[in-house]
């Protein structure tokens, strides 16, 4: 999903990754849904503005 380069493309793949940990938080899997969040993070902390945008959708503090 993070693969999109642009700010748009990040919108969007921080939407749906916001829509994945409601229905993670729905079938009691926020846990393992955060920790492959955290590894996602690890992975593309370069990407200010995906950073941003999973900040804007409250994934991250």
């Amino acid at each position: 999903m993070s693969e999109y380069r642009q700010p748009k493309g990040y919108e969007m793949a921080a939407g749906l990754l916001a829509d994945l940990h409601e229905l993670a938080i729905e079938h009691g899997e926020q846990a393992a849904f955060e920790e492959r969040l955290d590894r996602k993070v690890a992975k593309h902390w370069r990407k200010e503005r995906f950073l941003e945008q999973l900040q804007h959708f409250g994934l991250l503090q």
